[in-house]
């Protein structure tokens, strides 16, 4: 069962739980959207919405975004150099807001190159 093409991603495409990458998560955190644009493996949320199917897509080795993960992507993507369309950037700070309260200010000085400091908070 593991070897079967099993779970629907966003892309189109469908993946079997021994090609999945380590970056395949589900498409929502906490019913907020991931941002598509990132790299991402996300599976269709329209496949999730049974609990069933979700279930036994945990099983197979979909897991939950990684939120510093998701939020590092965020980061680089806006790194001076490196434009970004108005939608992409609102969906960012859509999901950034949202999960707010799951990353402290505090994690946001663990990625290489960004300090964060009064300026490029907007405080």
């Amino acid at each position: 069962m593991r070897s079967m093409k099993l779970i629907p991603l966003l892309d189109g495409t469908w993946v079997s739980a021994t090609a999945l990458r380590s970056d395949t998560f589900f498409a929502t955190y906490e019913q907020v959207d991931i941002p598509t644009d990132l790299g991402f493996s996300l599976v269709r949320p329209d496949a999730t919405r049974s609990a069933v199917r979700r279930n036994l897509y945990a099983d197979l080795g979909v897991v939950n975004c990684d939120l510093v993960k998701v939020r590092d992507e965020i980061l680089r993507a806006h790194y001076p150099g490196q434009p970004k369309s108005l939608v992409d950037a609102v969906t960012h700070l859509r999901f950034l807001y949202w999960v707010d309260e799951e990353l402290s200010i505090s994690t946001y000085s663990d990625i290489s190159g960004y300090t964060p400091t009064p300026e490029n908070l907007g405080r």
